[in-house]
């Protein structure tokens, strides 16, 4: 089912979808080979400035959906 859905995410062009450059099997396993992202994670962010902002968070949630 792994490599399944990596067929598919291989497929998608967006700019909010980090891109699958390739997938394969080996040592019994799945692997995804996907796009660098320079960038922060939400994560970290947050843990960094304390809780954002509806302000901050409009943008976000709008690339998301």
């Amino acid at each position: 089912r792994f490599l399944d859905e990596a067929r598919i995410l291989a497929k998608l062009d967006h700019p909010n979808v980090v891109a699958v450059k390739q997938f394969f099997q080996a040592n019994g396993t799945a692997y995804l080979v996907m796009e660098y992202c320079v960038g922060k994670p939400l994560d970290e962010i947050i843990r960094d400035h304390g809780p954002l902002s509806k302000q901050e968070l409009a943008p976000i949630f709008n690339s998301l959906l």
